[in-house]
């Protein structure tokens, strides 16, 4: 794997000097440093080529620097982190609104710089589908079918190449943060209902738990005891509104049951996730549970995606019975891998991360390509379709 390269810049030498210092350390990085002088505002003035990631102190007139920045053509924009001693309110909002994707309280430490350039930078090497899903929901057709598992993954996957969120919706029960080694009693759901039109780019960062990997996690915290009908559907459209609009993909864990809250999720989702496994209980609650979605909830077809969870060749039920019975649907298949999946779970860490070469892990990286979040390669390497998405 090559090293990312990693520009950091700002008027403050000392600050400039420090963040370097820091970086330098990291495996993986290799980092150089540009001190801004009197003369061009650009932070990228004559950088040729451009870095992986830009790291920003944030001194002086900083504002002219970010205005600089924001006025390049985006292709020419590579993914920046803003760092600064001041973090009020009004200078983080200043920062994001000029395109900054992650910010840090100077000093910063070097871990929490090291994860947050390594999931940027990863933004430069792909190339991804102009009409990409932004929300995708996944909900099991039978309980225990194995939706917590693959949203878990499918988020750990998507996280090494653009800003996730994982949201479980369960606000009685979830335990979303569980699979990822998180506190889940330090959860912000709740309380982001609660404050939903206050809620803004800055502040929906407040309700989150962070996991190494860069991936945010949005679970209720397991202390609170409520229900679905204690928050009205106007508070859930705004939080998915502003988490659409912060991150650059939200996959929603959706309890199995259809109220208000599920239904806002399913409704605003570009693609819903359906989770079943080979057996007669499973495939009749699944052609139930597609049609209330797409007859009675109005969602078409063509958003609902049939997965089947530990998939074995050996089963009496074939994918050909399960395709019929869904109305011809194509199927994604997630083998099984019990053991694997198990200690996942036990340990915390995520099979898309730990072990991505794996049967399983293939599947669930696979998964971003089944999603519309990929383009998919041809096998001459070129990108089929030659799709590109860029970032404003």
């Amino acid at each position: 794997m090559k090293d990312v390269n990693v520009l950091v810049t700002g008027r403050s030498r000392p600050q400039v000097a420090a963040l370097e210092s820091e970086l330098a350390t990291r495996d993986g990085i290799r980092v150089s440093s540009r001190l801004i002088v009197n003369g061009h505002t650009d932070p990228l003035y004559g950088v040729d080529p451009l870095p992986s990631v830009l790291v920003f102190a944030m001194a002086g007139e900083w504002w002219q620097e970010l205005d600089a920045y924001a006025a390049r053509p985006v292709e020419q924009r590579p993914p920046m982190l803003v760092v600064s001693e001041d973090d009020r309110v009004e200078t983080v909002r200043a920062a994001m609104r000029t395109g900054a994707r992650d910010f840090f309280k100077f000093p910063a430490s070097g871990e929490e710089l090291e994860q947050a350039v390594l999931s940027l930078s990863s933004f430069h090497q792909i190339n991804e589908p102009v009409d990409r899903p932004r929300l995708i929901a996944v909900m099991n057709a039978k309980g225990g079918a194995g939706s917590s598992s693959i949203a878990v993954n499918l988020a750990a996957a998507a996280a090494r190449r653009m800003r996730v969120v994982l949201v479980d919706l369960d606000i009685q029960s979830g335990s979303l943060p569980v699979y990822l080694d998180l506190d889940p009693s330090g959860g912000g759901l709740i309380d982001a209902l609660e404050h939903a039109e206050e809620l803004d780019p800055v502040a929906i960062e407040g309700y989150m738990l962070r996991h190494s990997s860069g991936l945010r996690v949005l679970a209720a915290d397991t202390q609170r005891l409520l229900t679905h009908d204690d928050f009205n559907e106007r508070s859930v459209r705004r939080l998915f509104d502003v988490l659409r609009s912060t991150y650059d993909l939200v996959i929603v864990d959706v309890p199995r049951r259809l109220d208000h809250v599920s239904a806002t999720a399913l409704a605003v989702a570009d693609r819903v996730g359906l989770v079943l496994q080979q057996s007669v209980v499973h495939v009749r609650e699944a052609k139930r549970l597609s049609r209330i979605l797409t007859e009675l909830a109005g969602i078409e077809r063509e958003r609902v995606i049939p997965l089947i969870n530990r998939w074995c060749k050996r089963e009496e039920i074939e994918e050909k019975d399960i395709s019929r019975a869904l109305g011809d649907a194509e199927i994604i298949r997630i083998p099984n891998d019990y053991e694997r999946m198990r200690t996942s779970e036990n340990t915390g860490v995520p099979i898309a991360l730990d072990a991505p070469g794996s049967g399983l892990g293939k599947a669930f990286v696979s998964l971003l390509t089944d999603f519309g979040l990929v383009a998919e390669k041809r096998r001459d390497g070129l990108l089929n379709g030659l799709f590109t998405w860029k970032r404003g």
